[in-house]
């Protein structure tokens, strides 16, 4: 076997990439000891040298930016990973430091830099390794959210003895706020829970749930419970928070308006914040079609969840629940990462006449399996007869 025939593809947690130049630091670690009247010195053996690693690689294509950040999660998950060295193999190492580069005049392409310290020996390498389960973790730490969410409404919300139309206010502006969350996610969520059909009907049981401090996890078991039993995806969720303005309280008023006013904006921020959370939840589950749509769900989450940070007290509190938020984060742009590296690709193609979607879709991929993707994706009206002279998204299953 030939040298080239030995060099194997680079990769990091299984996230292949390309390699220009790889050094690696050998030898022993020594003392040196000088002693008087003595010529020569003694040299202590204090054991084998760490072995770093140093590799300056890339990745490059129409895809570049999909497999940066692939990379970039592998990069930033804790404890040791798989390095397969184009040179000497597979190996167990630790992160010690990476330098991502771009360049306007390399479009593209990403270089980076990365320095790994071996820490297992040939033996250790081939061991399972194990590392959290993003999903898992993003689902841990939704409930996490949610519970600080649930804690900021429940202190935000008050009565303090004012007149009953506070309550009436605040209960016209949940019924609002579930209203048009319900409309986004094409349920009924007045009649979802009997608690809501009570509140729908009398102020006065909302403000027994306030007074009693059980209107947060009402809410909070209210949308954990809708993703049971029901078709409803992440997007369901980001825009039922979209669709839900901000109520103001007004700059001049009495104490009873500005009570009312700032429960309607604290119940409101509420319902935004626990669609976002739920959508967050979601996304960490959710396998994307295609790489492309994995990158667009990527920009949903980071969206959602910075509007959640953006709408928080500047409180304790707050601070709380904005690392909640940011933590959660984390885990659900791991778990996309993972699910994008095993999504397909798509293929732009342009037919030269019209045919069939099942003999464009054969004719790029051998098989059938994306014909009902080409024709949702590309809004075919015929599948029978696909337009020529037009750009078709097709996976590339």
């Amino acid at each position: 076997m030939s040298w080239r025939e030995s060099i194997q593809t680079a990769s990091f947690r299984g996230v292949p990439f390309g390699v220009t130049r790889a050094t690696d630091d050998l030898g022993r670690r020594t003392v040196r000891h000088d002693f008087p009247q003595r010529d020569d010195p003694y040299v202590e053996d204090m054991g084998r040298a760490a072995r770093v690693i140093s590799v300056t690689g890339f990745v490059l294509g129409a895809d570049y930016m999909t497999r940066r950040d692939e990379l970039q999660a592998a990069l930033d998950q804790p404890g040791p990973g798989i390095l397969v060295h184009p040179w000497y193999g597979s190996a167990l190492v630790s992160l010690t430091s990476a330098r991502m580069e771009h360049s306007a005049t390399a479009g593209g392409m990403s270089t980076f830099t990365l320095s790994f310290v071996r820490v297992g020996d040939a033996e250790r390498d081939e061991r399972p390794i194990a590392r959290p389960d993003p999903e898992s973790q993003a689902r841990g730490r939704a409930d996490a959210l949610a519970d600080r969410l649930a804690a900021l409404l429940d202190a935000a919300v008050r009565l303090d003895g004012v007149s009953s139309y506070v309550a009436d206010q605040t209960r016209a502006a949940l019924m609002d706020a579930l209203d048009a969350a319900g409309d986004a996610l094409g349920v009924d969520l007045a009649a979802s829970a009997s608690w809501v059909t009570r509140v729908a009907d009398d102020a006065a049981a909302l403000a027994n749930m306030i007074r009693a401090g059980t209107l947060g996890a009402s809410l909070q078991g209210l949308f954990g419970a809708l993703g049971e039993g029901r078709a409803l995806t992440p997007q369901h969720f980001f825009a039922a928070a979209a669709s839900l303005p901000a109520p103001e309280v007004p700059l001049e008023a009495g104490i009873t308006r500005a009570t009312a006013a700032s429960n309607a904006m604290a119940v409101t921020d509420a319902v935004r914040n626990f669609c976002a959370t739920e959508g967050l939840r979601g996304a960490a589950s959710a396998l994307p079609p295609s790489r492309k749509d994995a990158q667009a769900l990527r920009g949903e989450v980071v969206a959602a969840a910075d509007a959640v940070i953006a709408g928080l007290p500047l409180t304790p509190a707050g601070d709380e629940a904005m690392s909640a938020v940011t933590d959660l984060r984390s885990s659900v742009l791991l778990a996309l990462a993972a699910h994008a590296g095993a999504a397909p690709d798509i293929r732009v193609v342009t037919l030269a006449r019209s045919l069939p979607s099942l003999s464009v879709v054969y004719a790029q991929n051998g098989s059938l399996r994306a014909e009902a993707d080409l024709v949702a994706r590309n809004g075919v009206e015929h599948p029978g007869f696909v337009p020529p002279a037009r750009r078709l998204e097709v996976l590339h299953a």
